[in-house]
């Protein structure tokens, strides 16, 4: 399966699991989606040969510090979400 194709499905798959029951695949079965697609992996290949180019490293102790700290502002996130009353459920993405 080409890469791109890979990548979308994978982006829509996930999609799917963060939004449970509202999700609606016609929001993100278009073109516009799949050129935010390709940019993401333009840019992600870019910076990947920057970073070779610059010899820049990284452990695998600092990427699961970065995992970590992502989760914890996940959570906060939620919680502050939750304290005012409302869910993550009735988030709807901008069309």
């Amino acid at each position: 399966m080409p890469y791109f194709e890979q990548t979308y499905r994978q982006q829509v798959q996930q999609m799917q699991q963060m939004m449970g029951d509202n999700y609606d695949a016609a929001i993100f079965d278009n073109q516009a989606t799949r050129m935010e697609v390709l940019e993401n992996l333009i840019t992600r290949q870019a910076m990947l040969a920057d970073a070779r180019r610059a010899r820049i490293t990284v452990t695998p102790g600092e990427i699961q510090k970065a995992i970590l700290d992502q989760h914890a502002d996940l959570r906060d996130a939620n919680r502050q979400v939750r304290h005012r009353g409302a869910t993550s459920g009735c988030w709807r993405p901008m069309a």
